[in-house]
């Protein structure tokens, strides 16, 4: 198939727009870098404009890529879509609006999201000046693309892009499924608190904590094969933090991790063994006094104020001494019995979205060169 080369820069524009003197809004719907990964987005943060801080400037429509130019390791990139005419993101971001008669957005954005271009970017932004890593937008616009022609990038992206909605899909349907559960244990739990029979303890009466360590001290591949087929976890998001596969696991299934840094506070039940890394927080249940159901649940619920200045963080001791309102075994098996069916339905969509992840990272490297 013939493909030509081209600069980044001859199919599409850079920082289009951004906030001037005539904005005609007093209000903006704001995304930071931190609130896109690999795709996936937060809800936007409603600000007046007066409050807005001085980065809440670049101007998006849909079907605007956006890539963090800070730290472009961690994937702070994703397409726009669904915008609010008032709808504004960091100086952080660089904002590419692809002229569609040349290239197709999507299969531009999948092109970018490749290994090779992401090690390239994390390569120039080490070499800054600055006190972080960052590249000038001026390094994707001199960027050399090697494009075939314009149906078979729609081709491509719409094969890409079947996977990537059923994901979304699976995440629709998880958090559906979690905000039924809490529900349940507001219901059963939470708002019988005060009942006879229900004892105050520390988390640490009723569970382990366990620390991840460094992710150089295990033999982690990116994808599962015979022999490395127990997931590993670090602090994150994106695909649950999975990290890659290892050989042998530290943690028991029915646990609950926390992420103690990055994106702190991210509480999620594991429904099988695992290695948590990075400092990623597991909290482990002793089996005759409480569940994972029921952990998660509680954690999910507390507030855990994260500690320090420079860098906010979650400690093992903050788990230990929270206290909880432990209610008798019969409501826990209760709660358990009724909850059990929805935490298997979020493992099996988890688990689909990591296979579906994976498929579509393998078909990425194998259509676009």
């Amino acid at each position: 198939m013939t493909t030509q080369t081209v600069k980044l820069g001859e199919v599409c524009e850079i920082n289009r727009a951004s906030i001037g003197k005539d904005y005609a809004f007093d209000s903006i719907e704001y995304l930071d870098t931190s609130s896109v990964t690999s795709g996936t987005f937060s809800e936007t943060e409603h600000l007046n404009l007066a409050d807005a801080p001085s980065r809440a400037k670049r101007i998006v429509q849909n079907n605007d890529i956006v890539i963090s130019t800070v730290r472009p390791n961690l994937r702070h990139f994703g397409i726009i879509q669904n915008a609010k005419p008032n709808m504004v993101v960091s100086t952080g971001f660089a904002v590419l609006t692809i002229d569609e008669s040349k290239a197709d957005y999507s299969y531009i954005y999948y092109l970018l999201t490749k290994d090779d271009i992401v090690d390239y970017l994390s390569a120039v932004a080490d070499q800054a000046v600055s006190t972080y890593p960052a590249f000038n937008p001026s390094v994707l616009v001199n960027l050399d693309l090697s494009l075939p022609p314009l149906p078979e990038q729609q081709r491509v992206a719409g094969i890409l892009g079947s996977l990537d909605e059923k994901i979304e899909n699976n995440r629709t349907l998880v958090r559906t499924t979690e905000a039924l559960a809490r529900t349940i244990f507001k219901k059963h739990i939470a708002a019988n608190e005060e009942n006879k029979g229900w004892e105050t303890v520390k988390l640490g009466d009723v569970c382990e904590v366990f620390i991840g360590g460094d992710a150089h001290k295990y033999d982690i591949v990116k994808q599962s094969d015979k022999t490395h087929n127990v997931p590993v976890f670090s602090n994150g998001i994106v695909n649950e933090g999975l990290y890659g596969y290892t050989k042998n696991a530290e943690v028991k299934a029915g646990s609950v991790t926390v992420s103690a840094r990055g994106t702190v506070g991210f509480i999620k039940l594991r429904d099988t063994d695992f290695v948590p890394i990075v400092r990623l927080i597991a909290v482990i249940p002793k089996e005759d006094d409480v569940s994972g159901y029921f952990l998660e649940a509680v954690l999910q619920k507390e507030t855990i104020n994260a500690s320090g200045s420079s860098q906010q963080q979650i400690t093992a001791p903050m788990i230990k001494n929270l206290r909880i309102k432990l209610p008798p075994a019969a409501v826990l098996q209760s709660f358990d019995a009724v909850v059990e069916p929805l935490f298997a339905e979020i493992g099996f969509l988890t688990r689909e979205n990591q296979t579906l992840a994976a498929t579509r990272d393998k078909l990425l490297r194998k259509l676009i060169k």
